[in-house]
C-alpha cells in the first residue's frame, strides 16, 4: 500500500474500537479505556463520558441514528446504549441470551433511514443480524453459521446505505451485502494478502458511490472496493510508524473525510476521502 496524505492524527488513545460521524461532522469514538468522546469538526474534544460498566469488555461499535442519537454496541453486556449529542444517556435496552431479541456478543451496529437498528451478534452457535426499533422491540433476525452465500461466521462491522446492509463476515474473510429484509445480494473477498484479498475484515463503511471501505484487520490495512467488489486502493500495511497500521478495527466517513481506528497503535487517522479513490462528495 502506498502513502496517503494525512489531514489529522490523534494519539494517546487506548485501542480505539468504535467510530461514528454525525451529520454535523462531529466524530464520536470509544476505546478500551471505557470513555466515549465527542470531537468537534476542528478535532477538539468537546464532550466525554465514561461507561458505568466496562470491566468485562468495552463496546466494539458505534453508529449514528437519524433521531440524533449515538448508538453504542455494549458488546460484553448484551445491550445497546443510546446517548444524545452531548453524551447524556437517554436509553438502554437488551439482555444477554441465546433467544431472538437477546445478545450473545454484540459486534456491529447500524441504523436505517426509518430508524430501525441493526445489530450483529455472534457466539456459540449464533451468527446473525438482529433488527430492532429504537426502543428495543425485536423485529426480526437473519443469518446462520456457515460459509455459503448468506451464511455467516463471526459477523463483525455493519454498514448501511439506502436499502443495502453490508456485513463484515470476518471468519469467512469476505464482505456480504443484504437487503434490509436479510436477503443476500452479493459477496466479495477471499482469504489472502494480495490487493483485494481480505484477512479478518472488521469494520466497514459505504461511500456516496456505493463502494465500501473495509478495515482489513488481519492484513493491517484499509482497502476500498467499488460497488461490484473490485479493488480500488489501499492504505496502511503492518507497522508502527505514521502511515502504517496495526490491527485496524473500524472506519467511518463523511463530508469528504475518512477516519481509521488504528487500534493496535492506539491512534486514529483522518484522511481525505479521495485518498483511497473514494467519492469526493
Amino acid at each position: 500500500p502506498g502513502p496517503a496524505p494525512l489531514t489529522r492524527l490523534w494519539t494517546g488513545l487506548t485501542y480505539p474500537r468504535g467510530l461514528a460521524l454525525s451529520p454535523a461532522g462531529e466524530l464520536y469514538l470509544v476505546d478500551k479505556s471505557g470513555w466515549i468522546r465527542a470531537l468537534g469538526p476542528d478535532g477538539e474534544e468537546r464532550a466525554q463520558v465514561q461507561l458505568e460498566d466496562f470491566a468485562q469488555g468495552t463496546p466494539s461499535a458505534l453508529a449514528w441514528h437519524p433521531a440524533g442519537l449515538l448508538l453504542v454496541a455494549n458488546s460484553h453486556y448484551g445491550e445497546v446504549l443510546c446517548y444524545d449529542s452531548e453524551l447524556r444517556r437517554v436509553r438502554r435496552w437488551g439482555a444477554l441470551g441465546h433467544a431472538p431479541g437477546r445478545f450473545m456478543l454484540l459486534t456491529g451496529i447500524a441504523a436505517d433511514a426509518a430508524g430501525r437498528v441493526y445489530v450483529s451478534d455472534q457466539g456459540d452457535d449464533v451468527a446473525r443480524v438482529q433488527v430492532f426499533t429504537l426502543e428495543g422491540e425485536h423485529l426480526r433476525s437473519f443469518g446462520r453459521f456457515g460459509s455459503l452465500p448468506g451464511e455467516l461466521n463471526r459477523p463483525m462491522g455493519l454498514a448501511l446505505r439506502g436499502e443495502e446492509l453490508a456485513v463484515a463476515d470476518s471468519l469467512n474473510h469476505r464482505v456480504q451485502v443484504f437487503d434490509l429484509e436479510g436477503r443476500w445480494l452479493r459477496s466479495f473477498g477471499l482469504l489472502g494478502e494480495a490487493p483485494g484479498d481480505l484477512k479478518y475484515p472488521y469494520g466497514l463503511s459505504f461511500d456516496a458511490e456505493g463502494g465500501l471501505v473495509v478495515a482489513d484487520f488481519g492484513n493491517h490495512r484499509v482497502q476500498r472496493f467499488d460497488r461490484g467488489g473490485a479493488f480500488v486502493a489501499s492504505f496502511g500495511g503492518p507497522g508502527r510508524e505514521v502511515g502504517r497500521l496495526r490491527s485496524p478495527w473500524c472506519v467511518a466517513q463523511g463530508a469528504g473525510r475518512l477516519f481509521v481506528a488504528d487500534g493496535g497503535n492506539d491512534r486514529i487517522y483522518e484522511l481525505p476521502l479521495n485518498a483511497l479513490g473514494g467519492a469526493k462528495k
